[in-house]
């Protein structure tokens, strides 16, 4: 859920739920138009209150929607997909408690929860928020914050990966006319000029010659959409 503050600025955590806003109402749309200062903010302790709040509220949600709406292709479909995101999330490390640190794991386990940890972060938190960004603001001062843009041991940064994660990697409305970047060592700001640097349109590239190639959550929202309205009414009703 966003949260407003004073002066037109707002905090949105999930980047996903803002894309949904825009497909869905135009509105929302223009209003993105008119951002021209905007901050980014990669921290790791956003991806753990994720983690822990869908690892416990998820397999509830799934129960509603099983027991409010009617059976269908879609419903099966949300159900499996709510139980896939549960299992990917509900793994060692996002509960720093004292009984899960005294549990013994070997190198390998403790490397593939590790990788685990980082590809979650990739697909539900970070993962298309720089594509997003790139695709829709058209933006005077772009701060990203990246002081705390970690693994959730700590041990490894992921300041390039976030910056480049995306399946679009050029800036349709062009690039910011500034660029502030907080909490990087000076190698990483040599290799993120690189990164922004490439992100430019090149000459002779016009933006009719790209393309999205029909990924599969554009339609994954509508149904999402659908069906969690539907529970919302069933508990109004109740």
């Amino acid at each position: 859920m966003p949260i407003y503050l004073s002066e037109n600025i707002f905090s949105l955590v999930q980047v996903d739920l803002l894309a949904a806003a825009r497909a869905e109402h135009p509105r929302v749309f223009e209003n993105l138009k008119q951002i021209r200062n905007l901050e980014l903010v990669f921290d790791s302790r956003d991806y753990i209150y994720m983690a822990q709040f869908f690892s416990r509220e998820l397999p509830g949600i799934a129960g509603v929607v099983q027991e409010t709406t009617a059976p269908s292709r879609h419903k099966r479909k949300v159900i499996e997909d709510l139980g896939g995101i549960h299992a990917d999330l509900d793994i060692p490390g996002i509960y720093q408690s004292e009984s899960e640190s005294e549990t013994e794991e070997s190198p390998v386990e403790t490397e593939e929860v590790h990788e685990q940890h980082i590809e979650n972060m990739k697909e539900y938190l970070w993962g298309r928020t720089m594509c997003f960004v790139r695709q829709t603001f058209q933006l005077s001062n772009l701060y990203i914050d990246l002081r705390r843009c970690t693994c959730i041991q700590g041990c490894c940064r992921l300041a390039m990966e976030v910056l480049d994660w995306g399946w679009l990697h050029v800036w349709i409305h062009g690039m910011p006319s500034e660029i502030h970047v907080r909490g990087t060592s000076r190698r990483e700001k040599a290799i993120i000029v690189q990164l922004f640097d490439k992100q430019r349109y090149h000459a002779g590239l016009c933006e009719e010659e790209l393309f999205d190639q029909g990924r599969a959550e554009t339609k994954s929202w509508e149904v999402y959409s659908g069906v969690f309205r539907k529970v919302h009414q069933g508990l109004l009703e109740q």
